[in-house]
């Protein structure tokens, strides 16, 4: 009797087991299948936008990372009545919303395009090295820098090579990108942030001397900013409200003029200064 109740505990527990074993497995399968879906979290949103840029098409598309991980994307697109292609894509942030321009070899028109992409996490460093091999590849050596946003920028604008902008880890600074390279002021109405946007206008503005670009700035600071600089008007630039603005409106005065002076009437003149002469060299 001993032993039957003995063998009958031994075969609940292989039971048990048993049971166990695939509830395991079952939480295996279930956090593989999690990780793959994380590999596909980052998602075209809205706008898809055409673009039309000497003659030929591009496709301005947004992409959310909703992981905390920067990542690097392919994408397939599939345009109505051509076939699909993939394109790759290049750097985006951790929790943020990226700003993508891709070329289509398509005439032009407006069509119907379902876009699809496939993200792979990466590790932090993976720009700085992608973009130093860039750098040595094209052999732009001034272009070498720790910063990879500032080395993918410097490539684009000297090759007029759009695509390069796309590897440009800062959403803003890859949207100035495009501007610059097509010397299109309109794609910094397309950033999300109107703070983005403003700022966009007026970089632009500054370094193409068109005060006229100031007036597409929402915020009054920043515009009245923007048309003292490109103006090179002191008495306006003092007259700004917002005391960063104008603190950054001298600065800009005081390096446009080649004139320490002006830095008199920055908040923090030593800093002024120190900028002032670091652009003077």
């Amino acid at each position: 009797m001993e032993k039957r109740k003995s063998k009958i505990e031994k075969f609940n527990l292989a039971k048990i087991f048993l049971f166990l074993s695939l509830v395991l497995l079952f939480l295996i399968v279930l956090l593989s299948c999690s990780n793959r879906h994380k590999q596909e979290q980052p998602f075209v949103t809205s706008p898809l936008k055409f673009i039309h840029i000497n003659n030929s098409v591009y496709l301005l598309f947004n992409v959310s990372n909703s992981e905390n991980l920067p990542a690097v994307c392919n994408v397939s697109l599939y345009v109505e009545n051509y076939k699909s292609y993939n394109v790759r894509l290049g750097y985006l942030n951790p929790l943020d919303t990226n700003s993508f321009l891709v070329q289509l070899h398509i005439p032009n028109g407006k069509y119907e395009v379902k876009v699809t992409p496939k993200c792979t996490f990466v590790n932090r460093s993976w720009i700085v090295e992608s973009a130093n091999t860039f750098v040595n590849k094209t052999g732009f050596s001034s272009c070498l820098s720790n910063d990879a946003g500032q080395s993918f920028f410097c490539l684009a604008f000297l090759e007029r090579n759009l695509s390069l902008c796309n590897f440009i880890p800062s959403n803003y600074k890859r949207v100035l990108c495009y501007a610059y390279v097509t010397h299109d002021s309109n794609f910094c109405g397309d950033l999300l942030n109107s703070s983005d946007a403003d700022l966009c206008f007026e970089d632009l503005a500054v370094n193409w001397k068109d005060s006229n670009l100031c007036g597409k700035i929402s915020n009054l600071s920043i515009a009245n900013s923007c048309s003292a600089i490109v103006k090179n008007n002191l008495s306006q630039c003092l007259s700004v409200h917002s005391a960063k603005q104008k603190d950054y409106c001298v600065i800009m005065l005081s390096i446009k003029n080649r004139n320490l002076s002006i830095c008199r009437y920055s908040y923090n003149v030593s800093s002024c200064e120190i900028q002032a002469k670091n652009s003077f060299e």
